[in-house]
């Protein structure tokens, strides 16, 4: 018996899983009430585009698609975002002779 088929399947099976979660995280319509404007790389907007454009199925605009990786990141990354503002406000205040 290949022992590599049953390898490979799990492997499979992860990347489906990965591939699932990902998909509920990321691919969903996404509605605005209030929006700003962003400005990006043409490179990675085409990119955006290409993957927003398969996704035509579930309604997925560029917009709504970069705001869920946005925020995903600053919600995983939120502790050191606070720590790096909080560092920065703090230089300026002593710049200024404000505490």
């Amino acid at each position: 018996m290949d022992l590599n088929y049953f390898k490979k399947s799990e492997k499979e099976a992860a990347t489906q899983k990965s591939e699932a979660s990902y998909s509920e995280t990321y691919f969903k319509r996404n509605d605005f009430k209030k929006r700003g404007c962003v400005y990006i790389s043409e490179k990675n907007h085409e990119l955006f585009s290409t993957i927003a454009g398969a996704m035509r199925d579930k309604n997925i605009t560029v917009g709504g698609y970069i705001d869920r990786i946005l925020s995903e990141h600053i919600e995983e990354h939120k502790d050191e975002i606070k720590e790096i503002y909080q560092k920065k406000k703090q230089e300026e205040e002593n710049r200024f002779g404000l505490i």
